[in-house]
């Protein structure tokens, strides 16, 4: 990940709120499914490609792709990482996120 920057949040209301702080400038979402304090990881995504279709997600969980797709409504093959996952991974998904134009499409539009 080179050339980019890592913001890094506890919960879903800090993200939004690191989000307001660098407006258009956040290309790609890397959050966890479940997390603290209400906001879950499909709402925040939800919340901010709302805001900019263009920002791609990578969604993390320790459950199941088949468990969180019920919660994730735009989940695909291309945009989830089980966990446990090795730093190596997560940059080699980030890239593929990046230049992808599915990451933020549901799984019907994708596997079509």
């Amino acid at each position: 990940m080179q050339d980019n920057k890592v913001l890094e949040a506890a919960d879903g209301h800090q993200a939004l709120e690191i989000w307001a702080q660098y407006p258009g400038q956040i290309k790609v979402l890397v959050t966890d499914v479940v997390l603290p304090n209400g906001v879950h990881g499909g709402e925040l995504a939800r919340l901010l490609t709302d805001k900019d279709p263009n920002l791609k997600v990578l969604y993390i969980s320790g459950y199941s792709q088949r468990v969180v797709a019920s919660e994730v409504p735009t989940l695909n093959e291309t945009n989830f990482l089980p966990k446990p996952f090795d730093s190596q991974k997560l940059v080699e998904m980030v890239g593929k996120i990046l230049t992808s134009d599915s990451a933020s499409k549901p799984a019907e539009e994708v596997n079509k």
